[in-house]
Order: structure tokens, then C-alpha cells, then sequence
């Protein structure tokens, strides 16, 4: 009977060894980044505490990880988690939050306002690019350097050598420019300016939205309107500048009928009598050759040919 409680008493000391052992083990040295981990709390991070074990899905085990929010406000935080998200149209770029309007961590700016970059030949980059929310340049007319539009754009430059980009595309993260419309195959349409003259010559931008036509008169060139008989609130709505009582746009003016400008003759011609000519004589602007006495319009110089 005494041997057998001996050899009790000698197992239960092995098992309390043992048990002894564990816990030394559990309470030693807490574990660098890229260590075997089993929890968290087996992790030091930079603080002795701050480190997280980050697992495969399913495994019982990881490596240690120490997050990273340092000067960001979004992002990843180095081990999987999130340093925050930000609010549309913002986009996370390198922990800041470009598109929101705000200037914050390494951003140089934040808008399409070519003020915020100081010179008049930079511009802000949008989101999407290697130069997001950083100052660059549009390189001059008709060109771009990656990273200050819309890979799918049109430049207009502007005398001081500044400039705005038209997005020809809306595919995502884009979006069309100013107030066009993005179509349901990712092209854009406007409902403003369909025509510009650049360094002297006309250049067509996007197509007018559908149920508009690129005929009416535009502070920049022509301007996308609503044709005859479409529906109307004012007569700035239509090509013809006026606007029937039954709120539908009026027809263009043939020939003979008396008119104030051109965009409400059929000709687009107005003569200094205030009468419309039948075709548009050489010299005067066409949009096409139907107008035109010639039945040539040059696509150069928007004018009817001899």
C-alpha cells in the first residue's frame, strides 16, 4: 500500500512539473513581428502589447503583426485590418483620403481648382493615378501627362497655359467631367458644350445627350440644345432660341422669314436685313453641307466652302 501511494505521490510530481514548466513557457518573452503565434496576446507589437496575430483563414496558427495607422486616415494598417475608410467621392490613396476637397497628410492638393497648385501650368491629379491628389502637368494643348486626367479625355488649354480635362469615358474609378452625363456603355454625353475652338480651329468634344442636338449657340463654340419640336421651359432650352406657347421648342425659319441671328433660320444664316438666306453663302458658319449653298461645309474651319 505504501508503494503504491509512493508512486502517486511521485506522478503527481511529474504532473506539477510539467504543469510548472507550462506556465514559465506562457509567461515568458512575448513574440517579435513575424514569429509563430497562436493569439494576440502572445504578440509585443512596439509596445509589448500592441501586436496581433494574423491567421489564414482556418488556422490554428499565424505570425505576429504590428499595425500601422501612422499618418493615415484610411487604408490598410499592414496586418490585414483597416486604418479607416473614407466618405464618396473620396478615395484612399496612401492613407489620405484624395477626392474629398480637404488637403490632409501627403497631399499637395485636393481639387480641381488650378489655384491650389500655386502655378499655372500644374494641375491636381485625380484619383486613380500614381499622382492623385499631387500637383502636375497637362504638358500643353491637345497632350497629357499620365496622371493629370482621365486616361480617356480631351484637354482644352487655356492662354495662361492652364487647362481643363474633358472625360471622354466613365469607366470606373472615373467619372465624366463637370456636369455630363455618364452613358450606360461608360461613354459620356453633355448637355453644355459640344464645340470648342481651339488654337483657332473647331474640335469636337462629347456627343449631346440624347434627346439634345449639338446646334445652339454657346458662349465657348456650340452648345448642345433642344431641337424643334422638343419639349421646352424657356427659349434658352432650344436651337432655335424660342420656345413655342404649347412649351415645345418652334421650328427653324426657312428662307425669307424674318430673324434676329442665325440659330433660328434653317440656314443657320441671318442677313443684315434680319432675313433668313435660304443656304449659308461661303465664308459663314455650317455644322454640315445641308446648309450650305456649296453643300460643302469645311470641317477645319466650320464655315460653308466657295
Amino acid at each position: 500500500m505504501k508503494h503504491v501511494r509512493g508512486d502517486l505521490i511521485a506522478l503527481l510530481a511529474v504532473v506539477a512539473l510539467a504543469l510548472a514548466g507550462e506556465r514559465e513557457a506562457t509567461a515568458g518573452p512575448c513574440k517579435a513581428d513575424g514569429q509563430r503565434c497562436r493569439t494576440s496576446r502572445s504578440c509585443c507589437g512596439t509596445s509589448g502589447n500592441n501586436g496581433v496575430c494574423v491567421k489564414a483563414s482556418g488556422a490554428k496558427f499565424g505570425v505576429c503583426c504590428t499595425p500601422d495607422c501612422t499618418g493615415k486616415d484610411c487604408g490598410d494598417d499592414e496586418c490585414g485590418g483597416s486604418c479607416g475608410t473614407c466618405t464618396a467621392p473620396g478615395t484612399c490613396i496612401s492613407g489620405t483620403c484624395c477626392g474629398n476637397g480637404v488637403v490632409e497628410g501627403s497631399e499637395e492638393c485636393d481639387s480641381p481648382d488650378l489655384a491650389q497648385c500655386g502655378l499655372s501650368n500644374l494641375s491636381c491629379g485625380p484619383p486613380g493615378f500614381s499622382t492623385a491628389c499631387r500637383c502636375c502637368s497637362y504638358g500643353g494643348p491637345n497632350t497629357q501627362i499620365v496622371g493629370c486626367c482621365n486616361p480617356f479625355s480631351i484637354l482644352i488649354p487655356a492662354p495662361d497655359f492652364s487647362g481643363s480635362c474633358v472625360a471622354t469615358r466613365c469607366d470606373p474609378p472615373f467619372a465624366c467631367s463637370g456636369t455630363d452625363r455618364c452613358q450606360p456603355d461608360h461613354t459620356c454625353c453633355t448637355t453644355g458644350t459640344c464645340i470648342v475652338t481651339l488654337l483657332g480651329s473647331p474640335f469636337g468634344l462629347n456627343a449631346c445627350c440624347p434627346g439634345l442636338e449639338c446646334r445652339g449657340a454657346d458662349v465657348y463654340g456650340v452648345g448642345c440644345c433642344v431641337p424643334d419640336g422638343g419639349a421646352c421651359t424657356g427659349d434658352a432650352d432650344c436651337c432655335t432660341m424660342h420656345c413655342g406657347g404649347s412649351g415645345t421648342c418652334d421650328a427653324c425659319r426657312p428662307g425669307g422669314a424674318a430673324c434676329t441671328g442665325p440659330f433660328e433660320c434653317c440656314s443657320l444664316s441671318c442677313d443684315g436685313s434680319g432675313t433668313c438666306n435660304v443656304c449659308a453663302p461661303a465664308g459663314l458658319p455650317c455644322l454640315s453641307g445641308a446648309t450650305c449653298c456649296s453643300e460643302s461645309c469645311n470641317s477645319f474651319t466650320l464655315t460653308c466652302d466657295p
